[in-house]
């Protein structure tokens, strides 16, 4: 609205990996989020909720995959 404040935030970089290796019917995968573990600020441009929003920090996630 008109009494809504206008800021701007810095830009950001985020950096994923993703990692896979398939061997015969296996497959392993390892995925990072956030991989170098910036936090940055985003505004919420949702109607009932002014605020900002903060990035997660780094993740790993790891699957093994057999195909039948």
């Amino acid at each position: 609205g008109a009494n809504t404040p206008i800021q701007f935030l810095g830009d950001f970089t985020e950096v994923e990996l993703r990692c896979f290796y398939t061997l015969a019917a296996w497959r392993f995968e390892l995925t990072a989020s956030n991989l170098l573990d910036e936090e940055y600020y985003s505004n919420t441009f949702e109607r009932l909720n002014l605020g900002y929003q903060v990035n997660p920090p780094r993740q790993l996630t790891g699957s093994v995959r057999y195909r039948f």
